[in-house]
């Protein structure tokens, strides 16, 4: 209902005009974020549980939506808070786990020369 092209930044600052459209949006998208973060608390049991990128961002938009959710399918739920990383969230996770897989490569394979000595 609100047109090809629209991006999740659109659809965010429509809803925070009041536009019905993206509201009912964000109030589909709060239910799927909810039953996806009950399926990572039914494993882990964690007693909160962090959204970073944009959802994080605007999580004031989302929260009530996904608490109730929540509420409605676990006797667990957990809570939801926003990160801090900001909208570059899992590039800057994708990120560290490049450098960190690197390092374990490159200290593996000197390791292994050294060894080898």
């Amino acid at each position: 209902g609100l047109g090809d092209g629209i991006d999740a930044i659109e659809v965010f600052a429509a809803a925070r005009r009041e536009d019905r459209a993206a509201l009912e949006v964000l109030h589909t998208e709060a239910r799927y974020i909810a039953y996806a973060v009950a399926s990572v608390t039914a494993l882990f049991d964690p007693q909160r549980v962090i959204l970073g990128g944009g959802i994080g961002q605007n999580l004031d938009m989302l929260r009530d939506g996904i608490q109730e959710t929540l509420n409605e399918i676990t006797p667990l739920p957990a809570r939801i808070e926003a990160g801090t990383l900001g909208p570059s969230a899992v590039l800057k996770g994708a990120a560290a786990i490049g450098i960190e897989t690197a390092q374990e490569i490159v200290f593996t394979k000197r390791v292994g020369e050294i060894s080898k000595l």
